[in-house]
């Protein structure tokens, strides 16, 4: 009888830490998505401000001043496109290897 309920208690245990497991696993999930999509979304913004530098806005401007505009704006463009690819490689792979890592990872 006591060892029933020994392993009652350890089923429970395994259990419940599995569950507290999925609900860590969901939450890192839904931060990695928040993250690229926020990151698709600024994108987007560099990519309409360089768009909108070549045509309209730095027209009367040194051309140092445009060079450096469009420098930095096509570099966070591609900083955020990158944040986007890493975000949805992590919540791709992720859950995949933090079900198939060693027990307590």
């Amino acid at each position: 009888m006591l060892l029933a309920d020994k392993e009652h208690l350890e089923r429970d245990l395994k259990r419940s830490l599995l569950l507290l497991a999925e609900k860590e696993l969901v939450f890192f999930e839904q931060a990695l998505i928040s993250v690229g999509t926020q990151a698709a979304l600024i994108a987007g913004f560099a990519s309409g401000i360089i768009i909108e530098t070549a045509s309209d806005l730095l027209p009367d401007a040194h051309m140092a001043i445009q060079v450096g505009w469009i420098f930095a704006t096509t570099t966070g463009m591609v900083l955020e496109i990158s944040c986007v690819v890493f975000a949805m490689q992590l919540s791709i792979l992720a859950p995949g290897l933090a079900l198939r890592g060693p027990e307590g990872s």
